[in-house]
C-alpha cells in the first residue's frame, strides 16, 4: 500500500473455531424496608449486589480464550408502576489466552421511567480501563457512553420492540487508541408458540479516532454493522424436564468496515447454541 510493504501472515487469513461458554453467577437483592417518600409516591430502597464469571475457550485458538470474573453492587429505589433507578459500581477482572489481561471499574446510574405499554431507560457508565500488559499500556484510559434506550409492547406484550441510541468518548492515553463515537439500535422480539419467542436485532456503531494510525500515519475511521437473529424457549410447564430453564439459539454478524481496511476491516459470522438456569 503506497510505499509500505505488506505481508498477510496466517493470523491475518479467514479462519473459523468451535468454543464453549460458562456463565455462572450469584444476585443478591436486599430489601432495606425502607421507605422512601417523593412527592405523593412512596418507593422501596433496595440493595443490589451480583457476583459472576464468564469463560470462553476456543478448541484451536486459545490465545483468544477470555475470562472474566465480575463483581458489582449498589443501591436502587423502585417506584412500583412509575420508574426504578440504581448505581452501581462494578470491577471486572480479564483474562485473554490464559495470561492476566486488566481491571475494568466502573460506576453505572441509570434510571427506567415506565407508562402504559413501555418505558423509557437512561443510563450512563464510566469505566477506568487498567491493563497488565506493557504492550497495551497505550490502551489505558477512561471509557464514558451515555444513551436512551425506548421499549414498546403491542398485542398484550406479545409483540416488543426497542430503539435507542448512545454517545461514546474513549479518553486514551495513546491518542491513536481513543475515539468519539455513536451507536443506534432497534429491535423486536415476538412470541411465536407456546412459551418461544423469535427476536431480531440490529446496531450500527461508528468510531472517529483521535490519533493517527502509526503505521499508515491515516486518521481511522471505522463502522461497525451488527445483526443478530434468534430464537428462545423457556420450560415453565410442570412436566418440562428441563424447568425452570431457556433454551436459546442465535446467529449474529459482525462487519466492521474501516478506511484502513488493511488492518482494521473484517466479516464475523458466529452461531451459539446456549442453555440458561436459574435457582
Amino acid at each position: 500500500m503506497g510505499d509500505i510493504d505488506l505481508n498477510l501472515t496466517p493470523g491475518s487469513l479467514a479462519k473459523s473455531d468451535n468454543a464453549y461458554v460458562v456463565n455462572a453467577g450469584l444476585d443478591h437483592l436486599y430489601q432495606s424496608g425502607k421507605r422512601v417518600e417523593l412527592g405523593e409516591r412512596t418507593g422501596m430502597l433496595v440493595w443490589q449486589t451480583n457476583a459472576s464469571v464468564y469463560s470462553r475457550k476456543y478448541n484451536k485458538f486459545d490465545e483468544f480464550d477470555l475470562a472474566v470474573a465480575s463483581v458489582s453492587t449498589g443501591p436502587a429505589v423502585l417506584m412500583l408502576r412509575h420508574w426504578r433507578a440504581s448505581l452501581q459500581v462494578r470491577s471486572d477482572y480479564l483474562t485473554l489466552g490464559g495470561h492476566a489481561l486488566g481491571w475494568f471499574n466502573s460506576v453505572n446510574p441509570s434510571i427506567t421511567w415506565q407508562f402504559e405499554n413501555g418505558e423509557l431507560n437512561w443510563d450512563t457508565i464510566y469505566t477506568r480501563r487498567a491493563y497488565n500488559r506493557k504492550v497495551d499500556d497505550g490502551r489505558e484510559g477512561d471509557y464514558i457512553a451515555t444513551g436512551l434506550n425506548l421499549g414498546r409492547y403491542f398485542n398484550n406484550r406479545q409483540v416488543v420492540t426497542t430503539l435507542g441510541a448512545k454517545a461514546i468518548k474513549f479518553f486514551a492515553d495513546d491518542d491513536q487508541f481513543g475515539y468519539l463515537g455513536g451507536q443506534v439500535n432497534a429491535g423486536v422480539s415476538t412470541d411465536t408458540w407456546h412459551n418461544g419467542s423469535a427476536y431480531a436485532r440490529g446496531r450500527i456503531s461508528a468510531f472517529q479516532y483521535d490519533g493517527r494510525d502509526t503505521l499508515f500515519n491515516k486518521e481511522r475511521d471505522d463502522v461497525e454493522y451488527r445483526t443478530t437473529v434468534g430464537l428462545l424457549h423457556e420450560y415453565k410447564d410442570d412436566g418440562d424436564l428441563l424447568k425452570d430453564s431457556v433454551l436459546s439459539v442465535y446467529w449474529e454478524r459482525t462487519f466492521n468496515d474501516s478506511n484502513i481496511g488493511a488492518l482494521y476491516s473484517y466479516i464475523r459470522n458466529q452461531w451459539m447454541i446456549s442453555l440458561t438456569r436459574s435457582f
